[in-house]
């Protein structure tokens, strides 16, 4: 299964691990949570590489809880391969110390690690509208419920376009050790609007498959779904793509917001 680590006791009590990436590909090992991650850390990159285009010019980012900055490194990987400028600052954002000086960071475009803790105003030091795209990627479930909001509002206040996602929370089963909140449907969206986003989109990254197959049973169009592409890949993959049939009820969202 996929390595995780707990990070330092921090002042907040947010209940934080690592999975990093890069190791986790280096070891060969495609696990659901490894690919899960990379699924929606590559659609981010794309989404980047089209909001450049858009706006004819590179663009800068934050990522909240970025770890071992993958997508800065794919970005970088985009950049090498197709000669474009696309990015103007990347500045990764993390609680952890240790990654200032394992973090591998691209060249191709001006990037740095800020090490704060955003539970504790930590992107204080940021100007509004400092950056064009905010990414907050599995993040919000390992923090205190009462700053969630802050941190959206936050997002809001330091950049234009935001890509967040965490957990659909969509039954009742305990919560994953390091989880200290998986939030609703209908009640992150509602601290979404607060924050002051607008929900662009929504897309669902992987779907439990006992679930699936129970609203299945009532939907024949969903069934059909599922009936096609389980004779077609293992159940791994199979997870991740009836996430994208599953809508609210996928047990991973990923929402990009302006």
């Amino acid at each position: 299964m996929s390595v995780r680590r707990r990070i330092d006791e921090n002042i907040n009590n947010s209940k934080n691990t690592r999975l990093n990436i890069s190791e986790e590909l280096s070891t060969g090992r495609f696990e659901k949570d490894c690919l899960c991650h990379i699924s929606r850390y590559l659609y981010v990159v794309d989404c980047i590489v089209d909001i450049s285009k858009q706006l004819t010019r590179p663009v800068s980012i934050i990522d909240i809880g970025c770890g071992d900055a993958f997508i800065a490194l794919s970005l970088n990987r985009t950049v090498m391969v197709k000669g474009d400028t696309l990015v103007s600052r990347y500045c990764g954002i993390d609680i952890e110390i240790q990654l200032i000086d394992k973090v591998k960071l691209p060249r191709a475009f001006p990037s740095e690690i800020v090490i704060t803790d955003v539970t504790t105003g930590g992107l204080d030091q940021f100007p509004d509208k400092s950056f064009d795209i905010g990414i907050c990627l599995e993040m919000i479930e390992h923090i205190q419920p009462q700053y969630v909001l802050p941190l959206l509002k936050e997002m809001r206040r330091i950049s234009s376009t935001a890509f967040i996602s965490t957990p659909n929370r969509v039954d009742s089963r305990p919560l994953p050790v390091d989880h200290i909140k998986e939030w609703r449907y209908e009640e992150l969206n509602g601290l979404i609007a607060e924050a002051g986003f607008t929900i662009e989109q929504e897309i669902g990254i992987k779907a439990d498959l006992n679930i699936v197959k129970k609203i299945a049973k009532k939907d024949a169009r969903l069934m059909a779904q599922y009936q096609f592409f389980s004779s077609k890949v293992d159940k791994t993959f199979l997870s991740l793509i009836m996430g994208r049939c599953m809508g609210n009820k996928a047990t991973n969202i990923l929402r990009i917001c302006s």
